[in-house]
């Protein structure tokens, strides 16, 4: 029974997940040039995001062919099940500099699936918030070296204010607005924090902005 009740919540979950996201009105801004340009060569896109932005993400992105890192945590595995429910592809580890196993499977099943893109959440699993691991850039590095970055942004939301990452959840109705950048030049972790700050602060300047 036991092993049940993680199947049971991650179905829960799933299910209120897609009825709130249903309601929401999401604002996606189109791709960098050079996202599009890649993405028709075939090469794979790799994004970068913050723990912070994951619900309100996973709204615009359910069912699109997308790979995500989930770490090997207790709270990895149940967000595990909700985003496989969810139709994204989930690998398990950690793309940490000490984790070189997850860090590795995660780039071979890339290839060999030929997954055309992976996101990572750069802060996790367990902050600081908005300080990004070495693991986008050795990702960078595996896939071309080019990063884009996605943010996203609500006009209403919850707010998990004990959870290191402040993450949160639009609100029923909320307007949700999605923004990208390229990381410029070299790929680091300060050039994709600076990406991720853009990217954050054109997203709320969305969605604060009148409605055309």
């Amino acid at each position: 029974m036991r092993k049940l009740k993680p199947f049971i919540v991650a179905a829960l979950v799933e299910v209120l997940f897609r009825i709130l996201r249903f309601t929401w009105r999401i604002e996606e801004a189109s791709l960098p040039a050079a996202a599009l340009a890649r993405s028709r060569e075939g090469a794979t896109l790799v994004y970068a995001h913050w723990h912070q932005d994951e619900w309100a993400l996973l709204g615009a992105y359910a069912g699109r062919e997308m790979a995500v890192l989930v770490s090997d945590s207790e709270d990895g595995s149940a967000m595990a099940r909700v985003l496989s429910r969810m139709g994204l592809r989930v690998l398990r580890g950690s793309s940490s500099r000490n984790a070189v196993r997850g860090f590795l499977q995660l780039v071979r099943t890339v290839r060999k699936e030929k997954i055309h893109a992976v996101s990572l959440a750069v802060d996790g699993p367990r902050g600081p918030r908005h300080e990004p691991k070495e693991g986008i850039v050795k990702l960078a590095e595996a896939f071309g070296g080019v990063v884009f970055v996605g943010a996203a942004a609500a006009d209403r939301a919850w707010v998990f204010e004990k959870s290191w990452s402040k993450a949160f959840v639009p609100k029923p109705f909320a307007r949700v607005a999605l923004a990208y950048a390229e990381v410029d030049g070299e790929v680091s972790t300060e050039s994709v924090k600076k990406a991720l700050l853009f990217a954050k602060e054109l997203a709320a300047k969305n969605v604060e902005a009148p409605r055309q």
